[in-house]
């Protein structure tokens, strides 16, 4: 794990070396045109969200965890990734993905004090 690294989503489709993830969303692009964007005074909330840190995985762990079941694969909605707060991210992806994902949203953090 690092925290020195930072990612940013946004919804800025002209930003130079973007990656486009779909559905008007992008990764990252150069750092310093979002730097200027951000001190021309344009809008941040809902646009960008900056993201420090980042996990990494050796060669094919991550496409053997997935193929375990180790990780939740859904289609997060671009207004729950860029305006939800971060401590309801969690929640509301689950609440999101319906089903039994919707009940584990509802579990309580720690069952045994029920």
């Amino acid at each position: 794990m690092s925290r020195e690294t930072i990612f940013f989503l946004h919804t800025l489709k002209d930003l130079e070396g973007a990656l486009p993830l779909g559905n008007g969303l992008y990764l990252n692009g150069d750092f310093n045109a979002v730097q200027q964007y951000i001190l021309d005074g344009k809008p941040i909330e809902g646009v960008i969200r900056f993201f420090a840190g980042y996990a990494g995985w050796d060669h094919g762990q991550l496409a053997k965890e997935i193929k375990e079941n180790s990780w939740l694969i859904g289609k997060a909605g671009k207004e729950t990734l860029l305006n939800q707060h971060f401590r309801d991210l969690w929640h509301t992806s689950l609440n999101e993905m319906g089903g039994k994902y919707a009940i584990w949203a509802r579990y309580p953090q720690y069952p045994s004090l029920n």
